[in-house]
């Protein structure tokens, strides 16, 4: 009797483990399912917001002068103070770089 009792418990204990495993599995199961019924219920919202989007992101693309835009840009960077100003600075990075490389050459001789 005292193996009884025993058997009892650890079928007890595992029939608690399984039920637990089954509701869990079925409230996940229960809240795919709603995720899945709400996502079919937005998904015409969604589709038409895309479309909007889209559609603005064309005309937008169409009615403006990209390529016209981008060598405006280019030509007043060209034309600003910082473009003068990091030439000058090019130049005498390579200017002071030049005459170290000298100098040390002059000095390993």
């Amino acid at each position: 009797m005292r193996n009884t009792w025993k058997g009892l418990v650890v079928g007890g204990i595992t029939g608690a483990f399984v039920g637990m495993a089954l509701d869990l599995l079925a409230s996940t199961i229960e809240e795919a399912r709603r995720g899945a019924e709400h996502a079919r219920e937005r998904v015409p919202e969604a589709t038409d917001w895309m479309q909007g989007v889209t559609k603005r992101a064309n005309r937008w693309i169409h009615e403006s002068d990209v390529p016209d835009r981008v060598k405006e840009a280019g030509q007043r960077a060209l034309d600003s103070d910082f473009a003068t100003s990091a030439n000058a600075a090019a130049r005498k990075v390579v200017h002071l770089t030049r005459n170290k490389a000298r100098s040390t050459l002059r000095h390993s001789a």
